[in-house]
């Protein structure tokens, strides 16, 4: 893992590898409470049934925001600074399915 004591002392690893966090597991579980959370119950991430029907692959897809706020864990996990950021979000995937894992 990489530490340093300042977010300005990032800038020097630029383009370097930071480290690997866990995986986290994005259940059906989480994208239910998530869903709850947030009132977006559109069915292609609550619905199972008919996801296994219509869905490529057969699969609920995760909340494109869910999958966003997994980035701060992984990063909290690779690199210890005062302040971590995800970038931009149109750098994020947005078309994780159910029962994906991610880093």
């Amino acid at each position: 893992m990489l530490e340093v004591e300042t977010p300005a002392d990032m800038k020097a690893h630029i383009g370097q590898h930071l480290g690997t966090s866990g995986w986290v597991a994005i259940d059906q579980t989480m994208i239910d409470k998530f869903a709850d959370a947030t009132g977006d119950h559109q069915w292609i991430h609550v619905d199972v049934e008919r996801a296994k029907r219509e869905m490529p692959g057969g699969k609920t897809i995760a909340h494109g925001f869910l999958t966003l706020s997994t980035k701060s864990a992984s990063a909290r996990a690779a690199s210890t600074t005062a302040r971590t950021a995800c970038g931009s979000p149109r750098r994020c995937r947005w078309d994780h399915a159910c029962g994906c894992r991610r880093r």
